[in-house]
C-alpha cells in the first residue's frame, strides 16, 4: 500500500530520541487511488506494531470526529476513544472584550478551551459535525 506523507518521515532511531509529542506530530493519508479498498486499517495497525515492538507502553492516535472511516479503522484495530477535544474560533476584535478582566481575552480562553476534554453528549450539542477530534488508545493499554 502506498501512503502520501503530509510531514517529515522518522526512522525508528529518530522515534526513540524524540519526545512523544514530537514523534506524534505526523499525518498519514492513503493515496487517492488506494482509497476504498480497506487499506486504512493497515496504517494504524503497522504503526502500532512498530511502536509496540520498540517497547511503547501507551500508544495514542487521533482523527477528526467527522472522519467516520478512520475512526472505524481505529476501533477495528483495537483503539478506544479516551478523549474528545472541541476546537473553537471566532472573529471578535480584541477591543470588544471587557477591560475589567471579568471576561477572558480571546487567546487565553481559546487555548484553555482547546485542551478541555468534552464528553460525546456535550460535544454533539456544543459543536458542529467534524469540529472536534477523537483521540484513541489501545484497549490493552487503557
Amino acid at each position: 500500500m502506498t501512503a502520501e506523507r503530509k510531514s517529515v518521515a522518522h526512522s525508528r532511531r529518530d522515534l526513540r530520541t524524540m519526545t512523544p509529542r514530537q514523534a506524534a506530530q505526523a499525518q498519514w493519508d492513503e493515496a487517492a487511488e488506494h482509497r476504498g479498498h480497506g487499506y486504512a486499517e493497515e496504517l494504524p495497525a503497522e504503526g502500532t506494531r512498530i511502536l509496540a515492538a520498540d517497547g511503547a507502553e501507551l500508544i495514542r492516535a487521533g482523527t477528526d470526529v467527522g472522519n467516520a472511516p478512520m475512526a472505524a479503522s481505529f476501533a477495528r484495530t483495537g483503539y478506544d476513544v479516551f478523549q474528545r477535544v472541541l476546537l473553537m474560533s471566532w472573529d471578535r476584535p480584541a477591543s470588544a472584550w471587557s477591560s475589567s478582566g471579568s471576561q477572558s481575552r480571546p487567546g487565553r480562553y481559546s487555548s484553555q478551551r482547546r485542551e478541555a476534554p468534552v464528553s460525546a453528549k456535550a460535544r454533539s450539542s456544543a459543536g458542529t459535525p467534524g469540529s472536534g477530534r477523537s483521540r484513541c488508545q489501545t484497549r490493552d493499554q487503557a
